[in-house]
C-alpha cells in the first residue's frame, strides 16, 4: 500500500514444440547370454529410462539394459519414455529385434510440448525505482498427463522475481490437467516463460518511472549476501551484475547512436532439480590396456558434455589424451549419473568426476607414476583392476510445506541479453538484427562449447518470441510450425564472466537453459521500443503485431 508505483499486467505464452532434429528412435533386442531386454535409443537419462521399463514389464532392472544412441538433440523431450516402451514391450513378447522410428507427425502427436503458462503479474515500486514486492499469479496447462508439469509450476514461482532483490513476494502457482497434449520438460521448466513476464514488467516500471531500463536493473539485482524469494542466502557467485557491467559499454554504444529497437533481458536460473536430491555417480578406473577408463552414464545430446568431462578428467589427472577412455552410457557398466537436463551435468556430473579423478590421481602419485619410475600398465600389473567413485550431490534443501522457505538450488546461473531488432511496421515482420548475449558461468571450461550454447540458444528464443506456437488439434507437422532458419538469425557476440562457483568443478556452473532464456524477454522489449507497442502474448509473430500496430495502441495505458 505504501508503493509509489504498481504495475499490474497478464502475460500469456503457447505450447511449443521441441523440434529436435532426428525424431524418436530406438531398436532393441533380447540378449539370450546374458537373459536381457537390451535397448538402444535417443534419450536423455538411461537409468531412469531402465527404471521406467522395470516397473512396466514388472521385470528386475538388472534384466534390462539401457544404452544410449547418439542422439540428434533432445531439450527435454527425450526425458519420458517415448518409443523405449513399445520396444521393451515388443520384445518381451516376440524375443525377436524391433526398431521404431517416429515419423515428424507422429512425433508432434505423441510427445509433450513447452507448457503454455499465464501470469497475472503486479510490480510494487518506491519513487527512486527499487522493487518492494511481487505478486504473481501463475497457471498452467500441463494437458493430459502431469510429466514434469509439477516442476515446472514449482520452478516457476521460485523463480518469479528474476535476477532481482525484491523484500516481498507472494506466488501462487497452479498446474491444470486439461484435454490438451501432454506437456513436459522443454529446455528452461517454465523459466523462459516467466522470465517474459518479469522482464516485460522491468520496462514498463522504468517507462512510467522515466528511468533507463539499463539503470533500473543495476539498481535492483542481486548482490552477494541478498535473499531470494525462498529465504536463501547468496554466499557465492552471483554474477548477474557483471553481466550487466560487462554489456554497458555496448548498451551505451547502441543508444548513442540513436537506434530504436534496442532491449534488454536479464535472468537467473537454479542448476539442477529443485530441492530434492538429484546425484551423479562416476567410476575411474584403471584398466588392463594401461588406460584410465572413465565409467559415465552422462548422457551426451549434442551439448558437448563428453567434452567437458574429457577435460575436467585431463585436467585433473594431468595425463596425456591417448590414456585416456570413456565407456559407452549403458545401465550395465555406469552408475546413475542422473538425467542430462537442468543444465546440471558440467556442475554435478563434472564434480562427481573431479572427486573420482583426484582419487585416482592420488593412487598414482602413491605408485610413483608422477615421476616417471612407473607406467600405468606397470601399476596395472601389481594392483590391478583399481577403481575410484566420485559421488556429488549438490546441497539443497526442500521447500517448506508452509512457508515455501528453503534452498532449492545450490547455484544459479545468471545472464543478461541485449536485442537490436527492426520492425516493417507496415506488414508486422520483426527482423532480429544483433544479439549480444553475457553469461555468469562460473568458469568457462570450454569457451567454443559456451558460444555454440548461446548461439543455440539465441536461435530458440527468436523462435519463441517470433514465431513458434502450437495449437492442439491445429497443428500437425511442419507445414504449420515455423522455425527460425539461418535467415532469421541475428548476428550473436557472446561474452561471459566468471564468478566461480566453489562447489563445481574448477568453480564451473550449467549454460545449457540459461543460453535461451533472455533471448525471447530482450526481443519483445527491443520490439516496444522500436515501436511503441508492447506485446504481452507470446509470439509476436507478424500478425499479432500487425493487428496491434494497425489499432493504434502505442502504450499501456
Amino acid at each position: 500500500k505504501s508503493s509509489h508505483l504498481v504495475i499490474e499486467n497478464l502475460y500469456e505464452t503457447s505450447f511449443l514444440e521441441h523440434m529436435f532434429l532426428e525424431t524418436e528412435s530406438g531398436v532393441g533386442y533380447y540378449d539370450e547370454k546374458e537373459d536381457k531386454i537390451v535397448i538402444i535409443s535417443s534419450t536423455q537419462n538411461i537409468h531412469y529410462k531402465r527404471k521406467e521399463i522395470s516397473r512396466m514389464l514388472n521385470l528386475p532392472e538388472d534384466k534390462i539394459k539401457i544404452i544410449q544412441a547418439v542422439t540428434g538433440g533432445g531439450f527435454g523431450g527425450k526425458l519420458d519414455v517415448t518409443v523405449e516402451g513399445w520396444i521393451a514391450l515388443a520384445v518381451y513378447h516376440t524375443k525377436k529385434p524391433v526398431k521404431i522410428t517416429l515419423t515428424r507427425d507422429d512425433s508432434f502427436l505423441t510427445n509433450t510440448k513447452r507448457h503454455a503458462l499465464k501470469f497475472y503479474y503486479t510490480s510494487y515500486v518506491d519513487k527512486n525505482g527499487y522493487l518492494k514486492g511481487v505478486k504473481v499469479k501463475i497457471v498452467g496447462d500441463t494437458g493430459a498427463y502431469a510429466s514434469y508439469g509439477a516442476t515446472v509450476c514449482l520452478r516457476a514461482a521460485v523463480h518469479c522475481t528474476g535476477p532481482y532483490n525484491v523484500p516481498n513476494v507472494y506466488a501462487e502457482s497452479i498446474m491444470c490437467y486439461t484435454n490438451n497434449h501432454p506437456c513436459g520438460a522443454m529446455r528452461g521448466f517454465g523459466i523462459p516463460q516467466i522470465a517474459f513476464a518479469h522482464e516485460s514488467q522491468m520496462d514498463e516500471i522504468a517507462e512510467a518511472l522515466n528511468i533507463d531500463p539499463f539503470e533500473l536493473r543495476m539498481k535492483n539485482v542481486l548482490k552477494k549476501g541478498d535473499l531470494t524469494a525462498t529465504g536463501q542466502k547468496l554466499n557465492y557467485s552471483v554474477g548477474i551484475g557483471k553481466t550487466l557491467e560487462k554489456l554497458k559499454p555496448v548498451y551505451d554504444e547502441l543508444k548513442k547512436s540513436g537506434k530504436k529497437g534496442v532491449g534488454i533481458g536479464c535472468m537467473y536460473y537454479g542448476i539442477g532439480n529443485t530441492g530434492i536430491p538429484n546425484p551423479s555417480t562416476i567410476i575411474v578406473e584403471l584398466s588392463t590396456n594401461g588406460k584410465i577408463v572413465v565409467h559415465s552414464g552422462v548422457c551426451e545430446i549434442g551439448q558437448g558434455s563428453d567434452t567437458i568431462l574429457y577435460q575436467i578428467a585431463l585436467e585433473t589427472l594431468k595425463i596425456s589424451p591417448d590414456l585416456i577412455e570413456f565407456t559407452q552410457k549403458d545401465t550395465s557398466i555406469t552408475e546413475d549419473a542422473g538425467s542430462t537436463s537442468a543444465s546440471r551435468q558440467t556442475y554435478i556430473s563434472g564434480k562427481a568426476l573431479y572427486e573420482a579423478c583426484v582419487q585416482m590421481r592420488e593412487f598414482l602419485e602413491r605408485e610413483n607414476f608422477y615421476s616417471g619410475k612407473r607406467s600405468l600398465k606397470d601399476i596395472f600389473r601389481e594392483k590391478g583392476n583399481v577403481k575410484f567413485t566420485g559421488y556429488f550431490d549438490p546441497p539443497t534443501s526442500k521447500l517448506d510445506p508452509e512457508t515455501s522457505q528453503g534452498v532449492p538450488y545450490a547455484t544459479y546461473a545468471f545472464a543478461t541479453h541485449i536485442a537490436v531488432v527492426e520492425v516493417d511496421e507496415i506488414t508486422g515482420f520483426t527482423d532480429v538484427k544483433e544479439v549480444y548475449a553475457c553469461h555468469d558461468v562460473g568458469k568457462a571450461i570450454n569457451p567454443v562449447l559456451l558460444k555454440g550454447q548461446v548461439n543455440s540458444g539465441v536461435a530458440m528464443g527468436v523462435g519463441m518470441a517470433l514465431m513458434e506456437k502450437f495449437v492442439p488439434k491445429e497443428t500437425e507437422n511442419l507445414h504449420k510450425y515455423y522455425i527460425p532458419t539461418s535467415m532469421d538469425m541475428p548476428e550473436v557476440k557472446a561474452f561471459f564472466v566468471e564468478d566461480e562457483e566453489p562447489t563445481g568443478p574448477y568453480g564451473a556452473k550449467g549454460i545449457g537453459e540459461p543460453a535461451l532464456i533472455p533471448t525471447a524477454p530482450a526481443i519483445i522489449n527491443a520490439i516496444k521500443d522500436y515501436t511503441g507497442v508492447r506485446v504481452y502474448k507470446l509470439p509476436a509473430d507478424i500478425e499479432t503485431l500487425k493487428m496491434s500496430l494497425e489499432s493504434g495502441v502505442r502504450s499501456r495505458e
